[in-house]
């Protein structure tokens, strides 16, 4: 996708910002649910505590619904990028840097 033309420096920022903004999302949505279980621990909650739960699982919501679509559309359009990616897919492992093929062999043919 990124071999056939060069990036420019909007587009890389653009793809790098949607991404972070999706993990910080992510990251949100699992600090969210984690205040969420932690109130709901309280078997007589005042009425301030009940309200900041259910404001916790509308936020929750939010960024669960917004943060993976984010991370998922700035993953696919951001190019290889050897220090942002093990940070942010540890399990996948790096994007593979596309080379190009034509140019590989015409330095091959070359004496």
């Amino acid at each position: 996708m990124w071999a056939d033309h060069r990036v420019g420096r909007f587009d890389l920022w653009f793809a790098r910002i949607l991404r972070l903004t999706g993990t910080a999302m992510l990251v949100g949505f699992v600090l969210a649910l984690i205040l969420t279980s932690t109130l709901s621990y309280d078997t007589n909650p005042s009425p301030e505590a009940a309200r900041l739960f259910g404001i916790n699982i509308i936020v929750g919501i939010g960024m669960l619904v917004l943060g993976i679509p984010l991370f998922l559309v700035g993953d696919k359009i951001s190019p290889p990028d050897p220090w942002l990616d093990p940070w942010l897919n540890p399990f996948r492992g790096r994007k593979r840097v596309p080379t190009n093929p034509y140019r590989e062999e015409a330095e091959e043919t070359e004496p």
